[in-house]
């Protein structure tokens, strides 16, 4: 019998294209001190600056329900697997246990195989196949950034490409059947009426009667609103952060920012990224009081503009 896969996955810390780095200094952590995963976990929050306890607890969970390690007697052990990752470096062995243990690692190579593809579509692919009912595309943002740092996958502007290894991988482990591009058959899903039609809470403000339930109703908010909290639209760019604005100073000057959305500002770390990299997080919902980045949180700026009439 066949087993289940896993649909859940984590990101891990150090950058979107970091994962294979970070996971090795993890299994090196182990492989040198066998240590217990309450001494991993505490290693692991100090060694990457993570705060709170579920997040990073779950990171490493999920790698040892995949089979990086094991435990035993309290202490960690590294798998087989991982051993003979430290000692030949080859990306395949991680690429094959994340593909043996979690779904849809391959799907994503075959639907690259002949067509360059964006987050939304690859997303969209994902929920007509299997027939899932995420509402946020944060899972698969997830695969892909796993599928880059192995080194099998590529972003260019907003579509994702297999690289040449990538296309190596999908001629030698898919069989060819599976590289035809075909149309996806999708099941007839019996929609509930209570499940039909889901919004955020009212808020009544303006065009807006609901508040956003995602990161796209965030922006679409914010892009309502900016001019009133003093920010220009310069520019989005294909990579990086999402927004490039000016905003202006009390002595009337412009300074240059650049702005991440993300609908909790907690999803930023989530996410992978630097707070290097970005001055200003947008969001709906503060819930990360630890933040080292400004945070707009548009909940209570809405909230002060109705009540100033606005």
């Amino acid at each position: 019998m066949k087993a289940r896969k896993f649909k859940g996955i984590w990101p891990l810390p150090g950058g979107t294209t970091a994962y294979v780095s970070t996971l090795t200094r993890i299994l090196r952590r182990i492989q040198k001190t066998n240590p217990t995963f309450d001494e991993l976990l505490e290693w692991f929050k100090s060694e990457y600056n993570l705060t709170g306890e579920q997040t990073p607890k779950s990171m490493l969970e999920y790698l040892r329900r995949f089979g990086f390690f094991k435990k035993s007697d309290d202490k960690l052990f590294l798998s087989e697997e991982s051993l003979k990752f430290l000692e030949t470096k080859k990306h395949e062995i991680i690429y094959n246990m994340l593909n043996s243990a979690v779904l849809g690692f391959d799907d994503i190579l075959s639907w690259l195989y002949k067509n360059a593809l964006t987050l939304e579509e690859i997303y969209k692919r994902f929920l007509k196949k299997y027939d899932l009912d995420w509402k946020t595309n944060t899972k698969v943002l997830f695969r892909l950034n796993w599928l880059r740092s192995i080194g099998y996958v590529e972003k260019r502007g907003r579509n994702y490409i297999l690289t040449k290894q990538g296309e190596k991988v999908v001629e030698e482990i898919i069989p060819e059947r599976e590289r035809i591009e075909r149309p996806i058959t999708i099941k007839p899903k019996l929609i509930h009426p209570e499940k039909k039609d889901i919004v955020g809470e009212p808020i009544y403000f303006r065009e807006f009667v609901y508040a956003p339930l995602n990161e796209a109703g965030v922006i679409l908010l914010f892009s309502k609103i900016m001019g009133e909290l003093g920010f220009i639209y310069e520019a989005t760019p294909s990579r990086g952060v999402d927004l490039i604005a000016r905003r202006r100073r009390p002595d009337g000057t412009y300074e240059r920012v650049r702005i991440e959305f993300e609908y909790k500002s907690s999803n930023f770390r989530l996410h992978g990224h630097r707070p290097e990299d970005c001055d200003i997080i947008v969001c709906w919902k503060h819930d990360w009081p630890e933040c080292p980045v400004e945070v707009i949180e548009l909940k209570k700026v809405v909230e002060e503009m109705k009540r100033r009439g606005g």
